[in-house]
């Protein structure tokens, strides 16, 4: 819902018969039923069948979300819940319909499903990311700072994948491309 919408100064009364799973994008005011909260990208929004609620501007972008109305669901008392690292993928790969109907364990659901659709395991998916944009960034900082600003335990750990993955370590890689673009000169 963007910014200027008339809805930031209306109850809203859309959730309709089935209870509603939303993952913010932006962060957003809530009033429901009397309390107020601030729901983040970190949280995961759980509203009943028919319940009416006030948003309050908390981003200049507005209210950005997916939302889930699966059949079935016990939804939680609380009206937030904490957004696990995978369900935030999940979410920002923007496939709600890899969702089953009576979905309650994102994470469960979220591993068995990608590996599905991918045939590869999320975490293989992850380091493959991970190792791509070092690849794009091995000229501008040293090993040991590339390898802690893309998440790896050590320059070691680092390596050892680096190499697994394209078959030569970063080192290697960095003094042929650097060789390459010297010779273009």
């Amino acid at each position: 819902m963007p910014a200027d919408d008339a809805l930031w100064h209306e109850v809203n009364d859309n959730i309709g018969d089935r209870p509603n799973v939303v993952f913010p994008g932006t962060a957003v005011g809530l009033v429901r039923e009397g309390v107020r909260v601030t729901a983040t990208p970190n949280d995961i929004v759980f509203y009943r069948a028919y319940e009416t609620y006030r948003r309050e501007l908390r981003d200049a972008r507005g209210d950005v979300c997916l939302f889930i109305a699966p059949t079935e669901l016990d939804v939680r008392a609380a009206p937030l819940g904490r957004a696990d690292a995978r369900s935030f993928l999940l979410e920002r790969l923007d496939h709600p319909s890899i969702w089953p109907a009576s979905c309650t364990s994102p994470r469960t659901t979220l591993t068995r499903v990608f590996r599905e659709r991918t045939g590869r395991t999320l975490t293989e998916y992850l380091h493959d990311l991970r190792l791509r944009a070092a690849v794009d960034r091995l000229g501008e900082e040293s090993l040991s700072r590339l390898a802690a600003d893309l998440g790896y335990a050590s320059p070691s750990h680092f390596t050892d994948r680096f190499r697994a993955t394209f078959g030569v370590a970063p080192s290697q890689l960095r003094n042929l491309m650097e060789a390459e673009a010297g010779a273009g000169s």
